[in-house]
């Protein structure tokens, strides 16, 4: 399942969010991902707000919980949405085109 996460840091937590994320390596992204079950599309970051947008596919509703609990501490998750890539997006658009 893929699924969009839109967060936002903790004010009073910004800067130690900020050194926390700033000393990890692509290496220690990829074995949290391993870790929790869940493989990230991608992150986007609005660091002068503390905001951001993350896209990843996670096996199960509680992969995906656990990988988000990690930022439990120092940030909030302001939405978490089921998204669908174009192929997945184009063959719901279809099977619904089909019952109309």
């Amino acid at each position: 399942m893929l699924l969009m996460v839109k967060y936002e840091l903790n004010h009073d937590q910004k800067l130690e969010a900020f050194k926390a994320f700033a000393s990890m390596t692509a290496a220690d992204d990829a074995a949290l991902d391993e870790a929790y079950g869940v493989r990230t599309i991608g992150q986007w970051h609005d660091t002068a707000n503390g905001r951001g947008v993350a896209i990843f596919e996670a096996e199960s509703a509680a992969a995906a919980h656990g990988s988000l609990l990690m930022w439990a501490g120092v940030a909030r998750v302001l939405e978490i949405t089921p998204v669908l890539d174009n192929e997945g997006a184009r063959k719901v658009i279809n099977a619904f085109i089909a019952t109309q």
